[in-house]
């Protein structure tokens, strides 16, 4: 059975018209023909702003939600399972142009935090051909797939790319939009890593 949220995604994927691009600051702007976020429906968002803009939940200080997503061998995996120490947990998807940009850096600093922080990825769109690109990148840490929209759906997001820094005892600390390395690496210190 084909979910009615997958279809909406299909259709923003195919005819680009309700595009929205996330900018550094979190607030979403809108798009022009090359949209760089997947916006979708707007049951599925977290609100709307001033023009009808989807813009995602502020998930800080709830619990990471418990939903099924599929890994690599596309088998469902509870999200509860990524639980049990610091996580970061990249929400994003191969054609959004600001997701592509900080994929690098999340490479970077997965690698400088091993052992310490968890890091995943959650492609929204792509099925293989995303874990391929992230890997062209320097992407080695897991790599999931939302492609039915669970988790989308849980911490109501509305574009991409969203990052959720999440605790050891699974309580979300913080979430973004697009980020930086220098910024990823300080959230992490004082949000997973502190006291």
């Amino acid at each position: 059975m084909i979910r009615p949220r997958l279809v909406a995604v299909a259709a923003v994927i195919a005819f680009g018209g309700l595009g929205a691009c996330a900018d550094g600051s979190g607030d979403a702007k809108p798009a022009d023909s090359s949209a760089d976020v997947v916006v979708l429906g707007s049951a599925d968002a977290g609100g709307v702003a001033d023009g009808g803009i989807p813009v995602n939940h502020d998930s800080a200080g709830a619990p990471f939600p418990d939903v099924p997503i599929r890994d690599a061998a596309d088998r469902v995996i509870r999200t509860a399972s990524l639980l049990g120490k610091p996580l970061v947990v990249n929400v994003w998807y191969s054609a959004c142009a600001p997701c592509k940009k900080e994929l690098p850096a999340f490479a970077t600093v997965a690698k400088a935090y091993t052992g310490r922080v968890d890091f995943v990825g959650v492609n929204t769109v792509d099925d293989d051909a995303g874990a391929a690109f992230a890997g062209k990148l320097g992407v080695t840490y897991p790599l999931y797939k939302d492609l039915d929209g669970e988790l989308t759906t849980a911490l109501q997001l509305g574009n991409f790319p969203v990052t959720v820094f999440v605790r050891a005892n699974g309580t979300i600390a913080r979430q973004t939009g697009p980020i930086d390395e220098a910024t990823l690496r300080a959230t992490i210190d004082a949000q997973l890593l502190a006291g």
